[in-house]
């Protein structure tokens, strides 16, 4: 039997902002299907020894340990709206975080409680769709990053997002184009954009989604 809207707008929630049982299936299953996403991000992130990466949206964080071991001496920072996310990634990594590699805190999905400069890679998978005023984001996102720094955007295509029934219900749709335009302006350099596709399984079909990376002077 089809869902009902409501279904779908609950759906669509949950992909959001995670929260309590179902949030915790979401992100399982959100982790599954963004590991594709997650391995071309991170390839074109090219992280080396002394990066503090900052991750947007970082769900459980069931990742953190293939991030952490792509270069000595990282230090990881994750910031998520969802306070479930925040926890259940704390649990699940502890041990990174008492070994002081990394820590993730909450955001509000408007400004990053971070200082001037102070990542030199950034990354985000899934999330642009959320953000309430994008241009204005990524100009914090550019505040925070430093001279050389790189961020790396991973979303799915605007065509692939139009055909699923929960992104009718508070995800906004971006063209490449249109986000390399905002870069640009934040003085970001944006690198021309990656288009690759991947296979869901549930339900199974076909992903389009797009990598763009950016560098600051």
């Amino acid at each position: 039997m089809p869902l009902t809207d409501l279904e779908w707008q609950a759906i669509a929630a949950q992909l959001r902002c995670p929260s309590g049982l179902t949030g915790a299936e979401v992100a399982q299953h959100m982790q599954r299907n963004n590991q594709p996403m997650l391995d071309r991000a991170l390839a074109s992130l090219a992280l080396a020894r002394h990066d503090r990466l900052l991750e947007i949206g970082p769900g459980n964080g069931a990742h953190l340990a293939q991030v952490l071991n792509l270069a000595p001496d990282l230090h990881y920072q994750g910031l998520d709206i969802s306070p479930d996310m925040v926890a259940n990634a704390r649990q699940i990594n502890a041990g990174w975080l008492a070994q002081g590699r990394a820590d993730f805190a909450l955001g509000d999905g408007h400004t990053l409680p971070f200082g001037d400069g102070q990542f030199t890679k950034m990354l985000t998978i899934n999330t642009v769709y959320f953000w309430e005023d994008a241009p204005r984001y990524l100009a914090e996102i550019a505040r925070v990053l430093a001279p050389g720094g790189r961020l790396v955007l991973a979303f799915a295509s605007p065509a692939f997002l139009a055909s699923q029934p929960f992104a009718r219900f508070g995800f906004a749709s971006y063209a490449p184009a249109t986000l390399a335009q905002w870069l640009r302006q934040t003085g970001l350099r944006p690198a021309p954009p990656q288009t690759f596709t991947d296979q869901l399984t549930q339900p199974p079909q076909t992903r389009e989604f797009i990598v763009l990376a950016a560098d600051r002077a």
